[in-house]
């Protein structure tokens, strides 16, 4: 198998289809088609092999789901209201069986324990002692943004340690919050947004170790929720470490619903990780 971290991920066109090629990540994602067949899935699912993809994920449609389940597709999470208002359907293939297998599966099960059993009222999150403040990101954040997400993570499934991906993500459509302590960026969490889909994923979320458990991420949330409904976004979801109990309570505790996991999704932490998804469809503004 050729080394997929030296090749450039990219996006292609195929038949018709959108797909991205993630050689970081070792999977091949459908972005987009206008018409699908069995004969042309069969064919992606060859193309991701011979360019030694593991996994192939598409969001589609409920009226999709049994073509792509035809050709062994199957069902791994839901996303509530993710096409405008209609429910999108988290569908994998696996290239290699081996990426199927599920590494803490058990630990996976105990957190989303913890999890569901915890208090999911937003006003009982743990709120912080000190004082801090939440603002926009900006450009001369990228040093600390840098620092933060490299002390947290020895590997992302994005760019998040490069200059020039940060400055991308702050001067685009996307909103990007930190929450700072005596002028330091202590946390941060983004918000991805889809225009067309009127969607919008919380993710490049972090926090100093030293400053979890405080409620800082939850707040952050709360302030990227309430931009979002003013850009009319309906839907919001996020996809977070299966293994980590903070950032699933955090989201159950905003009212959150799980919806699946998805296996060996993503490199992230020096390793392919499982990864549960939270999704939010009625946003509101949190008091």
């Amino acid at each position: 198998m050729p080394n997929m971290i030296q090749q450039s991920n990219k996006k292609i066109e195929f038949l018709g289809v959108g797909l991205y090629l993630d050689y970081t990540n070792s999977r091949l994602k459908v972005v987009d088609y206008k018409q699908i067949s069995r004969n042309i899935i069969d064919k992606i699912c060859f193309l991701a092999k011979s360019e030694g993809l593991e996994k192939i994920i598409v969001v589609c449609r409920k009226k999709a789901v049994k073509i792509f389940q035809e050709s062994k597709f199957e069902v791994e999470s839901t996303i509530a209201g993710f096409f405008a208002g209609q429910d999108g359907y988290f569908l994998t293939y696996y290239a290699e069986p081996k990426r199927k297998q599920r590494k803490n599966a058990v630990m996976c099960e105990k957190v989303l324990g913890i999890v569901k059993t915890a208090n999911s009222i937003s006003k009982n999150i743990k709120k912080a002692s000190f004082n801090y403040s939440i603002r926009d990101a900006e450009l001369g954040d990228i040093p600390q943004l840098q620092e933060l997400y490299s002390s947290i993570f020895k590997s992302y499934p994005t760019a998040i340690f490069k200059r020039e991906y940060l400055e991308m993500l702050i001067n685009g459509n996307d909103i990007v919050k930190v929450a700072i302590v005596e002028n330091k960026i202590v946390s941060v969490a983004s918000a991805e947004i889809n225009e067309r889909y009127l969607n919008a994923e919380v993710t490049d979320c972090a926090t100093k170790p030293n400053y979890s458990g405080n409620g800082l991420l939850s707040e952050i949330i709360k302030e990227l929720e309430k931009e979002l409904i003013q850009r009319n976004i309906k839907t919001v979801y996020s996809l977070c470490r299966a293994t980590e109990v903070g950032i699933n309570k955090s989201l159950r505790n905003l009212n959150y619903t799980y919806q699946g996991c998805l296996i060996n999704n993503c490199d992230i932490a020096g390793d392919l990780e499982d990864m549960n998804v939270w999704t939010k469809q009625k946003i509101n503004i949190h008091t």
